[in-house]
């Protein structure tokens, strides 16, 4: 009667398997399923897998098997397995295999994908697995997943058989979904050998068995391999090592980038009184100048030395930016070297034509004559218009030309674009070397903390690299006394009109200095009321409105605006635990296992 009830209970489960199995492999079982383990005295485990799998009428290629090679074996390692694969049939007769990696599994696609195979076949898998035995201080253990839980298609039966080395005397076997701790429906030992079966194995399910081999049955004694887990959270751990080495590196590494900014970023100055500074001193000796210290010297009222407009700007805040080129060439114009009329047109948006003149006062520096000749490149005469995305390369040398200008004046030992962007490519480099370390360290060890320091140094110096052109003491000289000339722009507008009312012109020799110093109205607002004859305007700039001070500035600076945009412009583009211990054994809790399936 037992037998009987048995015997419908397996019927009934292997119905109620099937039909939940059809919708994902229709008509396909494993009716059989047997693993032979034999464990060798130098605890290689040899493995002889059969599977008699229906594929019913699906017309398939053959089967794979996913074998474990690799699995979690605590909070740093994996276990590993060394598998290797020693023959493959297909009913008694060789079939193509197709070994490959398939994350924690080696993938055995067993089957010919120029052919389709139909009905009951038989396969059988033969392997033998290193690193498969666990040692114990008692003993030396198999836990292995016998039948692993992956399998896409239901099975019937399942049979495990064991040989050991030694006699058998300790031996369990757990069956079902993972995690469940049922008992096979038989285990049974015999001397060297324990057999095990099982039933009813649906999706989900599967057999693991655990032996028990007497010490020193295997020689030499087994071994776990373990592989060390990569793990990007513990390669950026923070700990008592990687801590204060990352720290102490970007201490090191930001505190000697200040100190260079420190030592080589900052003006030098003549030593001696305001008056030495600002002029020269006998000895010639010079210091640096303390942070915060730029003094203003006396007010001026001529521009210190001659000094040009295109020179003021570069030298007042280290760049030869649009400002200056627009300052300079309002200048040639006031100086009689071009002559800039504003056309009267039906757009909203007013257009200028800059004409070529000869004979304007005073000697054209290098980089006032570069952009003359790149303006008139194509003719005496262009419109402003003309020029846009035909300049851009012409107003790169310009600023060249400004830089090497300022440099000849001695005012900077090198040029300010060149120190900012070598001091930049220190900084990149060195973050890129920091970035690099960073991953390597990351991929290969546990201490991808220590580099970040070289990383935050780079970036510290790519920012404090625009503050490494630092002047000379001419330079600073220079600048002290411009700073007393642009005191003059600073002056209450009824004091300027009075120095100046008697002085043809002043408004129109002095108007480039106050585009460069950003003071354009106010200096006009210091004289309205004034004609354009008075003010010297109309002999480099004609205007077919009707004319002021005020209208006048505001059209020099929307002339500013549009040479900037203009000029700038560029074409566009196209566009481990034993199974044995209490609570410890459980069905998928073994090594090994993996699963298969139909392809």
């Amino acid at each position: 009667m037992k037998r009987l009830l048995l015997a419908a209970a397996v019927a009934i489960a292997f119905v109620t398997l099937t039909t939940a199995a059809g919708a994902q492999s229709p008509g396909e079982v494993i009716t059989n399923y047997d693993v032979e383990m034999v464990i060798g005295s130098d605890g290689v485990v040899s493995f002889i897998e059969t599977i008699d799998y229906d594929f019913g009428s699906s017309e398939r290629h053959g089967i794979f098997r996913d074998l474990v090679r690799q699995e979690r074996y605590d909070s740093e390692n994996d276990r590993t397995y060394d598998i290797d694969v020693t023959g493959v049939t297909m009913d008694g007769d060789s079939v193509p295999v197709d070994e490959g990696t398939d994350g924690d599994y080696l993938r055995l696609r067993i089957g010919d994908g120029d052919s389709t195979v139909t009905g009951q076949r038989t396969y059988v898998i033969s392997y033998e697995v290193r690193g498969a035995i666990t040692p114990f201080s008692e003993h030396d253990e198999l836990y292995w997943d016998a039948i692993g839980s992956q399998w896409q298609v239901p099975i019937v039966a399942a049979t495990s058989t064991v040989t050991s080395p030694a006699p058998i005397d300790r031996y369990l076997c757990f069956s079902g979904p993972q995690g469940s701790t049922l008992p096979c429906n038989t285990a049974t030992a015999d001397g060297n050998a324990a057999r095990f079966t099982a039933s009813g194995l649906g999706l989900g399910s599967g057999m693991t068995v655990v032996v028990a081999v007497p010490k020193s049955a295997i020689t030499p004694a087994p071994e776990v391999l373990l592989s060390e887990r990569y793990d990007i959270a513990e390669a950026f751990s923070v700990t008592p090592v990687t801590a204060p080495l990352a720290a102490g590196i970007a201490i090191l590494g930001v505190g000697g980038i200040v100190y260079l900014a420190w030592r080589r970023g900052r003006d030098r100055r003549w030593t001696g009184s305001a008056v030495d500074a600002a002029f020269g001193n006998i000895s010639g000796s010079d210091e640096r100048i303390p942070i915060g210290q730029h003094d203003a010297g006396p007010v001026e009222f001529v521009p210190p030395d001659g000094v040009r407009p295109g020179q003021v700007g570069t030298l007042i805040d280290e760049r030869a930016n649009l400002l200056d080129v627009t300052a300079t060439i309002v200048d040639l114009a006031v100086r009689g070297h071009l002559k800039i009329v504003e056309v009267d047109t039906d757009e909203r948006i007013p257009e200028y034509e800059l004409q070529r003149l000869d004979g304007g006062k005073g000697e054209l520096l290098a980089y006032e004559q570069t952009l003359r000749d790149g303006l008139f490149a194509s003719g005496p005469t262009v419109r402003l218009s003309d020029l846009k995305y035909e300049f851009t390369e012409q107003l790169g040398t310009v600023k060249q030309a400004l830089y090497a200008d300022v440099v000849d004046q001695g005012w900077y030992r090198s040029s300010p674009e060149g120190t900012r962007l070598a001091w930049r490519a220190l900084g990149i480099l060195l973050t890129l070397v920091g970035i690099g370390l960073t991953v390597a360290f990351a991929i290969w060890t546990k201490f991808a903390l220590v580099p970040i320091g070289l990383v935050i140094a780079g970036v510290v110096l790519m920012v404090l690299g625009g503050r490494m052109p630092a002047r000379t003491a001419k330079g600073s000289a220079m600048f002290s006394r411009i700073r007393g000339f642009r005191r003059l722009f600073d002056e209450g507008e009824q004091d300027v009109r009075e120095r100046f009312a008697e002085q043809q012109g002043i408004f129109s020799q002095y108007l480039p200095y106050a585009i460069v110093f950003g003071c354009t109205e106010k200096w006009a607002r210091a004289f309205e009321g004034l004609d354009a004859q008075q003010l010297g305007t109309t002999y480099w700039y004609t205007s077919p409105y009707v004319f002021s001070a005020l209208a006048f500035s505001h059209a020099v600076d929307h002339f500013g605006i549009a040479a900037t945009g203009t000029l700038y412009t560029s074409a566009p583009s196209s566009s481990s635990s034993s199974g044995f211990s209490g609570g410890g054994g459980f069905s998928g809790g073994g090594g090994g296992g993996g699963g298969g399936g139909s392809w």
